[in-house]
């Protein structure tokens, strides 16, 4: 794994990544769902949230197999 790897995205990014608004993406957290599956798991720093693009790139790939 490379550094690019393990960078963590805020929401505005990690939405933008995934095509969804970032009200979405935080909705996703309180329910666990995100387009009716299962949403990809955020990294909490203190009170700041964000995602491993790594688990957001893995989380892409289950939905398109």
């Amino acid at each position: 794994m490379n550094i690019q790897d393990s960078r963590l995205l805020r929401d505005k990014e990690a939405a933008d990544l995934l095509g969804i608004a970032p009200q979405t993406l935080r909705k996703s957290r309180m329910d666990g769902m995100l387009l009716s599956v299962p949403a990809p798991k955020p990294v909490y720093i203190g009170r700041s949230v964000r995602y491993k693009l790594t688990t957001l790139m893995d989380w892409v790939e289950q939905q398109t197999r």
